[in-house]
């Protein structure tokens, strides 16, 4: 016959060369399964029931066999991805445990049959979850499919088949993750070759696309690494930092600032996936900072320019005004948007005009044709730079070619008053619209005012009355529009709390630079009568100063969540206008107070923002106190003034520092656990200034790492006890810590470690790790793996890079090769579970030592010495596994894989656990085989046919014994099991004399003979000299004489004659039967002669 396929290995590759003789035919592993109704899986009748198996069975063991052979079927084909019938199998297999359960759980080996089943079931869907399959589109849909199995299968085992299918899902996705970290290396190397290698700004610009491309094709490779990730983000961060701090190259060229902008959208975009992996934030985003720089410098130009071009107006250069104006025409689409710049382009622009105005009209006056024509040249081009100057009002009396056409300052001036007027006299608006309406009157009261000059003189006096007419309305309009504006109480409202002005409003700046512009113009009004309500600013500013103290209070009772510069720029405005100390305006301790409270606000935040060690949230607080300090806020602190916080805050980073240096060189020297020390040390960036500004600070601390350094090469038994993942923990901690005294500024002198504190913790983890596998490997039983995969996982991370020494890893090795893989032995012959848990072991046992490549195919490997013993362990299981049976055994399954056993037993049986398990299986089928001699009495059907079968597989079996015991290498303890199997039949009929003589009354002579035959007739097929036999047959046939020879006294007393024959029949018949006992067991003296003796004995004592 040939042999049938392997099974319980479906799907799943030898992994070493078996080591059985080429010349030795495969063993016979698994029989056809049997279908009901008489006929096997080939269609042939059903061969019968072996003797000891069950010939009916209940709808639950009929209802396992389909169910099993549904398993069986799914199982055979590996590419299956429908799991629809597995599905089924569980489901089905829970219903039949509900079902026994029910009905008292009385069916245990339908119980352990279940176990078993839903055993092969998980091992299927283990094996399905490959790297292959973790890879596809539809991974997730088959793996939640496989999950909803594990789920039923949970109900019918005691470990949770749900954990085990997500621990293997976790290593499938361990191991695509490793190998997406080696296919992104080559891209995040050339980018970080490319990074060192640029030298020079233009470079840098230049390689950003090359950078980047590199950076989204490792993030595109390994999008969910954090190992490739933080890489990226270190080299993304080094970019962009790069290029901000050379933005002096770049932000004035507009080609430049294109590159710099379209990189900037790409690194934020690229960074904010980055910092998702890695649960972090992106902040702050470049795009912005690129955008704030830009505004910032353009700012500043805008400024110094038209400070430039207001001197070269005032020195009547118009031409040299225009020449300053024409450098920021190429740079306005961007300083447009620049808050005020607007306003003082316009400035200038009103003052260019009024400047051409009166050199005009002086032209005209003088006859200076020559001079008026250029000033009409001069004009055409001036009108095209201004209206190049996209958004700025145009002006209500014309351009300036139409005032030089129409001419005279005087029309000019009427016409800017009704400007004015007009502007004045409209209803309340937007505050985009009112913006528009003080520029309008900006520019408006500025060309009047500088047109008055040359024509005070020669205006009419109506003019005059009109113009100051139109400057207290302007005046009277400021003020109240500066009322409208309140006291600020309505921020006091729930709703206004909820939302605050993010600064001050545009109305409120308008009227500010209005109240400016206006009195700057006014001093050009001094030839008209004056107003005596004095300069408009400090007015404006007075009414506004409650508002400006109220958004002040109302942001910084906002605590964390307050708007700074918010403050800051309304307690700026309230100070200057409330200039000096004298006078007794309430308003000035309100502004104390205020001032204050936003010094004490910034000092109190600095202090949280240091002790939480956030260096963003510090930055922005020192440039707070900066511009604090810069405000002139901090000589109005108090009555006898202040001083700069600045300092203040400076010192409290410097108190943060020694206190930093002090608590890391206590919890080095054991104040706290050893992984709370090697994260302390991360925080050295954040005070790497102060370390480098104080020698002392530099030696506490070296001296500080130091003693860290030497813990951390000792630190074996303090990892132990951290936790299930604290050397994990520990090694992660100490990679930080390198990394950030690697990073330290050059500033900060300390001798570099060597070797670095990860390479330190490196040999402790080791011995960490194998002293609690070393403690697995000590325990008797199957052990659950998850401890174990954790610590392998924890040794390999470990030895990365080759950071571990050699003499450990030859430890580890030899430890691997000894009590580790005797550990995995057992679990390999516990169940395919096991043997599963036992391989994945092995291949990482081999990684940490270094093995590449598939390790079954090194002889030298774990992996390749269990692999070789994986067919003998997979027969002895399944015949383990065929007499635990309750019912339905087949002994030909149990001889075959037995048989199958010992090409290899030369081999295995040097490892102590094939032998304890072979032991074990024969104490187990010992039992079975005499449990089924008993069964075979107490039915009594065929009986004798039955019990001839048991005795010839008995003997198969000693056969089989004996040839293990031949191949083995070690000795072990055998037994004849034909003699087991005998002894049990001779016992029968001596337990059935034994129990005829318990009787008390009613003893049956008939019955002892019968038993007593049954002994004569098997006793030379017995085991004679077997201790039990000797001691309970002579002790049956003992307590029969006993009580024979009680009865014949006393019927020879009652002078029963009749009784005395039949006794006299009996004993003769029971010395011929127990002549063949011997006189060892039987004694000298027949029952014959007995009856005799004591005949002649009471017939004297009768005489």
């Amino acid at each position: 016959q040939a042999a049938p396929e392997h099974s319980g290995s479906s799907g799943e590759a030898d992994s070493g060369p078996a080591v059985r003789p080429d010349n030795a035919a495969r063993p016979r592993v698994r029989t056809p399964h049997l279908r009901r109704g008489g006929v096997n899986s080939g269609g042939a009748p059903a061969r019968p029931a072996p003797m000891g198996c069950s010939v009916g069975k209940t709808p639950c063991r009929e209802r396992l066999d389909d169910i099993e052979e549904q398993i069986h079927q799914f199982g055979g084909r590996p590419d299956a991805s429908d799991f629809a019938p597995l599905a089924k199998s569980a489901r089905e297999l829970r219903e039949v445990l509900d079902q026994i359960v029910a009905a008292g759980a009385s069916e245990v080996s339908s119980i352990r049959r279940i176990e078993v089943l839903g055993d092969k079931i998980l091992c299927i869907l283990e094996r399905r979850i490959t790297v292959d399959l973790m890879r596809q589109p539809e991974s997730k849909a088959q793996v939640d499919e496989m999950m909803k199995i594990a789920t039923d299968l949970d109900a019918i085992r005691a470990t949770p088949a749900t954990v085990i299918l997500k621990e293997a899902v976790s290593r499938r996705r361990s191991e695509i993750a490793a190998a997406q970290e080696a296919q992104a290396r080559k891209p995040v190397v050339q980018m970080r070759q490319t990074l060192d290698g640029i030298k020079s700004g233009p470079a840098l610009l230049a390689s950003a696309g090359k950078l980047l491309d590199l950076a989204e094709e490792a993030q595109r490779v390994a999008p969910e690494s954090r190992k490739v990730t933080d890489l990226l983000l270190r080299g993304i961060v080094e970019l962009a930092s790069k290029v901000m701090a050379m933005h002096a190259a770049w932000l004035l060229d507009p080609e430049k600032l294109r590159v710099v902008r379209q990189m900037a959208v790409r690194v934020d975009d690229l960074a904010g996936r980055l910092v998702l992996v890695m649960e972090a934030a992106w902040d702050p985003p470049m795009a912005p900072e690129v955008e704030r720089l830009l505004l910032t410098r353009l700012a500043a130009i805008s400024s110094e320019t038209v400070e430039l071009a207001e001197k070269e107006v005032a020195d009547r250069n118009c031409g040299g005004a225009y020449d300053r104006m024409e450098t920021l025409r190429p740079l306005w689409h961007e300083l447009r948007n620049v808050d005020g710049a607007a306003m003082q382009a316009l400035g200038v622009f009103s003052r260019i005009e009024a400047a051409c105005m009166e050199d005009f009209l002086a032209a005209v006056q003088e006859k200076n044709r020559e001079e008026a024509v250029a000033i009409q040249e001069f004009a055409k081009k001036y009108q095209a730079l201004r209206d190049s100057f996209e958004g700025l009002p145009k002006n209500p009396a014309g351009d300036l070619e139409t005032l030089l056409k129409t001419g005279g300052r005087m029309a000019t001036i009427e016409k800017q008053l009704e400007t004015l007027e007009t502007a004045m006299a409209k209803p309340a608006d937007t505050e985009a619209a009112f913006g528009e309406r003080v520029a309008t009157l900006v520019q408006a009261y500025g060309a009047a005012a500088t047109l008055w000059g040359p024509v005070a003189e020669k205006a009419a006096a109506a003019l005059g009355e009109r113009t100051n007419k139109v400057r207290r309305g302007l005046e009277a309009w400021a003020d109240a529009k500066a009322a409208e504006c309140g006291d600020g109480k309505e921020l006091e409202a729930p709703e206004a709390a909820a939302s605050p002005p993010l600064g001050l409003s545009k109305r409120v700046k308008g009227l500010l630079a209005l109240a400016e512009n206006y009195d700057a113009a006014s001093a050009k009004l001094d030839k008209l009568p004056p107003i005596e309500a004095g300069p408009l600013h400090p007015r404006v500013a007075a009414r506004l100063v409650p508002l400006m103290l109220k958004m002040s209070e109302v942001q910084l009772r906002r605590g964390d969540d307050a708007r700074i510069d918010v403050a800051l720029d309304s307690l700026a405005v309230a100070s200057r206008a409330l200039p000096g100390e004298d006078g007794a305006d309430e308003l000035r301790p309100q502004l104390r107070a205020g001032i204050v409270a936003a010094a004490e606000w910034i000092v109190g935040s600095f202090s949280a923002a240091v002790s939480d060690r956030a260096p963003r949230r510090e930055e922005a607080l020192l440039k707070a106190a900066a511009r604090f300090d810069a405000a002139g806020l901090g000589p109005r602190r108090s009555e006898g003034g202040g001083a700069p916080i600045t300092p203040e805050l400076q010192a409290k980073k410097e108190g943060a520092a020694d206190a930093f240096v002090m608590s890391l060189k206590e919890a080095a020297t054991g104040g706290s656990h050893l992984i709370v020390a090697l994260k302390a040390v991360r925080q050295v960036g954040y005070f790497a200034e102060q370390l480098a500004g104080s020698e002392f600070r530099q030696a506490a601390f070296a001296q500080a790492i130091k003693e860290l350094a030497a813990r951390a090469s000792r630190a074996s038994d303090e990892l132990r006890t951290a936790g299930p993942d604290g050397a994990e923990k520990a090694l992660d901690a100490a990679q930080d810590a390198d990394t950030a005294l690697a990073d330290l500024p050059e500033g900060v002198i300390i001798s570099p470690l060597k070797p670095t504190l990860r390479q330190r913790i490196v040999s402790p983890c080791y011995e960490a790790s194998m002293l609690t596998l070393s403690a697995m490997a000590r325990c008797p039983e199957p052990t659950d793996f998850s401890v174990a995969r954790r610590e392998l996982a924890t040794m390999k991370k470990a030895g990365e890079d080759g950071g571990c020494p050699q003499k450990v890893t030859e430890a580890f090795q030899a430890f691997a090769h000894g009590p580790l893989k005797t550990m995995l032995i057992r679990a390999m012959l516990a169940d395919e579970r096991g043997s599963c848990d036992a391989f994945d072991i092995t291949r990482m046992c081999d990684a940490i030592v270094g093995v590449e490549g598939d390790p079954s195919a090194d002889p030298a490997t774990l992996t390749h010495a269990l692999g070789a013993l994986r067919e003998p362990a997979l027969m002895m299981r399944r015949a383990r596994e065929e007499v635990q049976k309750e019912k339905g055994m087949d002994p030909r399954e149990i001889i075959g894989n037995l048989q199958g056993v010992v090409p290899y037993w030369a081999a295995v049986s040097v490892h102590e656990p094939f032998r304890a398990y072979l032991i074990g299986s024969f104490d187990v089928t010992e039992t079975r085989l005499q449990d089924a001699c008993r069964k075979a009495f107490r039915l009594g059907e065929q009986v004798e046919k039955k019990l001839g079968v048991l005795t010839s597989i008995a003997g198969e079996v000693t056969k089989v014994q004996n040839r293990l015991l031949k191949a083995s290498a070690e000795p072990f303890p055998t037994r004849d099991f034909k003699h087991s199997v005998a002894k049990v039949i001779l016992l029968n009929g001596i337990e059935q004399v034994e129990a005829e003589l318990g009787k008390d009354k009613g003893l049956k002579p008939d019955v002892v003979l019968s038993g007593l035959r049954e002994t004569n007739q098997r006793w030379n097929s017995c085991p004679k000299d077997d201790p039990e036999v000797k001691q309970r047959l002579t002790s049956a046939l003992l307590q029969a004489r006993s009580r024979l020879l009680m009865s014949y006294k006393k019927a020879f007393a009652d002078e029963d004659s009749a009784k005395m024959g039949q006794l006299k029949d009996f004993a003769n018949e029971f010395d011929l039967i127990c002549a063949i006992f011997g006189e060892e067991i039987t004694g000298a003296t027949t029952m014959t002669e007995a009856f005799a003796r004591a005949e002649r004995g009471l017939a004297s004592s009768t005489e």
